[in-house]
């Protein structure tokens, strides 16, 4: 199934869908890729027919993702509380995406126009305060009372909760913080009953990675990211 990605269509002035396979099924119908700029596939490793069909047809490999899941039903309290962002918040929590999320799959958006990442994340966040995008935003304080991190929760389910995005203030890394977010958002999911919390991120974010494992995620499943370029007739990958 091909569907049009608006916000990522309106946001980087492109025509982009993502292409999703119902039931491992990528033969049922044919699709006029050239109707879009980009198209997105994320695929798991394992599905070699789809990797196959999606190399056929001229998608080039991006990057890896790496699904890891953490089980709360053990989870002991570490916290007591923790702070959902507000309006109020917005442009302390944006400035900080705007300087922390570098890298992303998402380069190969900005080599077609002059929108910047740093931009692309920040509206993420603040999307994700107003519960427009992720539901949630939760932050975390220094002693000055300064925002210095946030991250940003999805329900999924009954069962299930993700996390969009995770930011540390830059010259705040290292201390702590990033596991404090984790235990501020495990507090919030035990109370809505959410017992399972998922991430992904790039296969080459080695800090990302270890900073999960270190924090006892566990590896869920990995995918691959596959990119169809067709902005000006040419492959720019």
């Amino acid at each position: 199934m091909l569907n049009r990605l608006k916000w990522d269509s309106d946001f980087w002035d492109l025509e982009i869908a993502d292409l999703h396979f119902e039931n491992d099924n990528f033969e049922a119908e044919e699709h006029n890729f050239f109707d879009y700029d980009i198209i997105q596939s994320k695929v798991e490793i394992n599905k070699k027919k789809i990797i196959n069909f999606l190399e056929s047809k001229k998608f080039n490999f991006i990057n890896l993702e790496i699904s890891l899941v953490r089980n709360l039903s053990n989870y002991n309290y570490k916290r007591s509380q923790f702070e959902i962002a507000q309006k109020k918040d917005i442009d302390d929590v944006c400035l900080i995406a705007s300087n922390v999320f570098e890298k992303s799959r998402f380069d190969v958006f900005e080599r077609l126009t002059n929108q910047k990442i740093s931009n692309f994340y920040s509206l993420w966040v603040k999307k994700s305060v107003l519960g427009t995008f992720d539901d949630c935003c939760i932050i975390e304080r220094n002693d000055q009372n300064k925002i210095i991190g946030f991250i940003t929760l999805k329900f999924l389910n009954d069962d299930s909760a993700e996390i969009g995005l995770l930011g540390v203030k830059k010259n705040n890394q290292g201390l702590g913080i990033g596991s404090k977010l984790l235990s501020s958002a495990y507090k919030l999911l035990k109370e809505k009953k959410i017992e399972r919390l998922i991430v992904s991120t790039q296969g080459t974010n080695y800090n990302a990675l270890n900073f999960y494992y270190k924090n006892n995620f566990k590896l869920n499943k990995i995918n691959s990211w596959y990119y169809k370029i067709n902005k000006f007739n040419k492959d720019l990958i």
